[in-house]
């Protein structure tokens, strides 16, 4: 099976590496120039990944890149040799060497994608798809695999609103710590878990018709001829088979399938850890383990998940058929539970620094929209009051604010002032 797999997030390489090396996939990785360690070179057309696990490394080749810009990257091709020098000789115009270059050059051939996994930050992936959509259609299959919620509700409503053209999707979520040392090596220092669901079909067919009622949800077996039979069913679902089979085979990721109900809990539960920790370590400058043992963030988490826990109570007492764009309402995700889930996740990585903080420093947004923003959205609509959700949301929509008029300020400045003695004359 080919495998796309778009995003720079670590755990994105990580699966694309077990999905070659223990499933023997075709896997592509989509490459932007900012992501490699030289900008001024064009994308390479083949790779290697490096996994370094337990002071070892593992390495797979066999990779086919392809450049998330096909004109950048014609353009950088014309301009900059293999060494990263300029290639254009100095007694012509190179301008014009490098239009009459791209003009010549065949536009490159666009596949369609069957199965495409996307490891992107939540506020790029509206984007990223509007900008491959012409690449996939109703057989294809989109695993989202992000931290917070509203994702795919902004895809329904944005890139594909059309039911009977819509790709199949999958939502998963990842607990192993990895992290990136450069553009094609990554570092895996704690194993975790890599869990998905299938998102309920718009055309009615049953994922999970198979399925044993009688024991919890998340002890359930699932089976794949329930997604597609083989030859005589309708083919539109064979790329949905194919790809949770491919992540089924990898393994040593601890890769399950979950009931969606069971999912969209997880995910929940996922989105107020997230929901408390990043913008509170954030805005604190402080390491996810320094957040339990101070009273103020125990209060404040406390009532994160007491509002959170509200939430989910009206949604799941709602008689709208429509709740959750159709995925099972999420029940038993009490206060203690939530505040429990927070502290556990704060041990465990005690040691890390807030994503948030990162994109305070950069040039990105930030993912509350999709953390508190969703919680916040999601009380309005079942009219459940969220003060401290709210508190945390507008905080960091406002540092976030204040970096950005601060850096375009220093941007406007002269590059070098004067300096004036206390005479004013210069010295």
């Amino acid at each position: 099976m080919h495998i796309h797999v778009l995003g720079a997030a670590p755990v994105g390489h990580l699966l694309a590496f077990h999905l070659r090396r223990h499933a023997q996939h075709n896997v592509s990785l989509f490459l932007s120039q900012t992501q490699l360690a030289d900008p001024t070179r064009p994308v390479p057309a083949k790779a290697r990944l490096t996994v370094e696990s337990d002071d070892a490394l593992h390495t797979e080749g066999g990779f086919a890149c392809e450049p998330w810009d096909p004109a950048v990257n014609a353009l950088q091709a014309v301009v900059f040799d293999e060494s990263g020098l300029v290639r254009l000789s100095k007694g012509r115009d190179r301008l014009a060497q490098a239009r009459a270059a791209l003009s010549t050059a065949s536009p490159p051939e666009e596949e369609p994608i069957k199965s495409l996994i996307v490891t992107t930050k939540p506020s790029s992936v509206v984007p990223a798809l509007k900008h491959l959509r012409k690449r996939i259609d109703a057989s294809s299959t989109l695993v989202l695999l992000q931290d917070g919620m509203g994702i795919y509700e902004s895809l329904v409503r944005n890139v594909f609103r059309v039911p009977s053209q819509r790709p199949h999707f999958i939502l998963g979520n990842s607990s192993h710590a990895v992290w990136k040392r450069d553009a094609f090596h990554v570092v895996h220092h704690r194993i975790g878990g890599l869990k998905f669901g299938i998102v309920p079909d718009p055309l009615g067919r049953n994922f999970e018709l198979s399925q044993d009622t009688s024991v919890p949800y998340d002890q359930r077996t699932l089976r794949l001829d329930d997604i597609y039979a083989g030859s005589g069913d309708d083919a539109r679902y064979r790329s949905l088979r194919d790809t949770v089979a491919a992540l089924l085979e990898t393994t040593t990721m601890h890769t399950r399938w979950l009931p969606m109900a069971a999912m969209q809990r997880r995910l929940l539960r996922q989105c107020v850890v997230h929901s408390c920790v990043q913008p509170l370590a954030a805005l604190n400058g402080c390491r996810v383990g320094a957040l339990p043992a101070m009273y103020a963030a125990q209060r404040l988490i406390n009532s994160v998940c007491r509002e959170a826990s509200a939430i989910f109570a009206a949604q799941n007492h709602a008689e709208n058929p429509d709740v959750a764009m159709g995925f099972p309402s999420a029940s038993g995700l009490n206060a203690r539970l939530l505040y429990d889930e927070v502290m556990r996740y704060c041990q465990r990585a005690a040691g890390a620094r807030p994503q948030m903080a990162a994109h305070f420093d950069g040039r990105v947004l930030t993912d509350i929209d999709y953390l508190n923003g969703y919680l916040q959205d999601l009380g309005k609509k079942f009219s459940v009051p969220t003060p401290t959700i709210s508190v945390l949301y507008q905080m960091v929509k406002l540092r976030h604010g204040l970096l950005q008029r601060d850096r375009r300020q220093r941007s406007q400045e002269p590059s070098a002032a004067p300096y004036l003695g206390q005479d004013g004359s210069e010295p």
